[in-house]
C-alpha cells in the first residue's frame, strides 16, 4: 500500500517528538551520575600541591620569642638574662615603655640603682601616665632614702621586691632616719601609680603587631613576672607605712584599709596603727586597729595571742 506526499508530511512531527524524547531520557541517565557524584558530602583528598598550603601553621615571630623569653627569666629571677632578651627587643609607642620599666625592675632587683634610675626616667617620658612605671619609681626612690641612710648593700631589699608592710620587728631597722627629701618623691611616685591605676588593662598585649602575627603576651602576664601583679595594695601599703612616719595613723589606717581589700595581707600594719593611737591617747581607735589586726591576722584564730592581749588590755582601760 503506497502512502500520498501529504501523509507522510503529516507523520514527520510524531516521529520527531519520539526521538527528542528518547535523547533526553539518554542524556539524562548519562550524566545524572556523574553530577550526583559530584555533589557527595564527602570531600576528596586535595591535590598535592595545594595539601601542604591548607594545613595549620604554626606562626612564630623572632620579638614575641624573645619577650616570651624575658618574662620566663623574670619569673625564675635570672634578672641578667632578661635584661639580655629585652635588649633584643626593638620596640615602639606602649610597647617601648613597658620594655623600659621592665628593664628598670630588673636593675632595681638587682640593686643597681643607676640603672634602674636611667630605664625608669625614660619610661616616664614615654610613658607618663603608665601607672607601673610611676610604681617602680616610688620603690626607687625609697631604696635611695635607704642607701643613703645605711650605706652598702641595702637591708631593705626585701622590702623592696616585696612591698608589703613591713612588720613592727623590721620597721626599726629598715625605717629611721631615711632622707625626707627621698620619701617625699617616693610618696608622690606611688600616690600617681594609684590615680593611675585605672588605665592599665591586664588583658592588652605589651606590644601591638599587624598581619597575621601570634599574639604577644598580655600587661597582665608581664605585671606577673615583675612582681607588680598587685601593685595597688602593695602602693597603699607602703603609703601607709610613711603615714605612720609622719604620725598619722588615721591616713595610715585608711591606706591599710585599702591594701586589704587589694589582696595585702596587713595585721602588722594594724597593729602599729593601734599603737599610734593608743600613744595618743586613742583608746577608742586603738581597739578598732587591734581588732582589726586580730581578724586579719591569726590574733582570734589563735586565742591568747598578741592581738587579742592588745584587745583585753585596751578594753579594760576604756572600762
Amino acid at each position: 500500500m503506497f502512502t500520498t506526499h501529504k501523509e507522510r508530511a503529516a507523520g514527520h512531527p510524531i516521529v520527531l517528538f519520539v526521538l527528542a524524547t528518547l535523547l533526553g531520557l539518554y542524556c539524562s541517565l548519562s550524566f545524572g551520575a556523574d553530577v550526583d557524584q559530584d555533589q557527595s558530602p564527602v570531600p576528596g583528598p586535595l591535590p598535592s600541591d595545594v595539601d601542604c598550603i591548607a594545613r595549620p601553621i604554626r606562626l612564630s615571630h623572632p620579638i614575641i620569642e624573645s619577650l616570651r623569653s624575658a618574662l620566663a627569666a623574670h619569673e625564675s629571677g635570672r634578672l641578667r638574662d632578661a635584661l639580655r632578651h629585652w635588649g633584643e627587643i626593638d620596640t615602639q609607642g606602649a610597647g617601648q615603655g613597658w620594655k623600659l620599666v621592665s628593664q628598670g625592675a630588673a636593675h632595681l632587683y638587682l640593686g643597681e640603682l643607676d640603672g634602674a634610675a636611667v630605664a625608669l626616667e625614660e619610661a616616664v617620658t614615654v610613658a607618663p601616665e603608665n601607672a607601673v612605671v610611676h610604681y617602680f619609681l616610688g620603690l626607687l626612690q625609697r631604696e635611695r632614702a635607704a642607701r643613703i641612710a645605711a650605706p652598702g648593700p641595702s637591708a631593705a631589699a626585701n622590702e623592696v621586691r616585696l612591698a608589703f608592710v613591713p612588720s613592727e620587728e623590721s620597721r626599726p631597722r629598715l625605717l629611721p632616719q631615711l632622707p625626707e627629701e627621698r620619701l617625699r618623691e617616693a610618696g608622690a611616685e606611688l600616690e600617681l601609680a594609684i590615680r593611675h591605676s585605672a588605665e592599665i588593662d591586664p588583658a592588652e598585649p605589651v606590644m601591638q603587631f599587624t598581619g597575621n602575627q601570634p599574639a604577644a603576651p598580655s600587661v597582665g602576664e608581664l605585671l606577673v613576672a615583675l612582681h607588680a601583679d598587685n601593685f595597688v595594695g602593695k602602693a597603699h601599703g607602703l603609703l601607709a607605712h610613711r603615714c605612720l612616719d609622719e604620725g598619722l595613723p588615721e591616713a595610715a589606717e585608711s591606706h591599710v584599709d585599702l591594701a586589704h581589700r587589694h589582696g595585702i595581707p596587713v595585721p602588722s600594719g594594724y597593729r602599729l596603727i593601734g599603737r599610734m593611737y593608743e600613744s595618743q591617747g586613742r583608746d577608742g581607735d586603738a581597739f578598732r586597729a587591734y581588732q582589726k589586726a586580730a581578724l586579719n591576722g591569726d590574733g582570734l584564730a589563735n586565742p591568747g595571742g598578741t592581738d587579742e592581749e592588745d584587745m583585753r588590755r585596751i578594753f579594760e582601760k576604756i572600762l
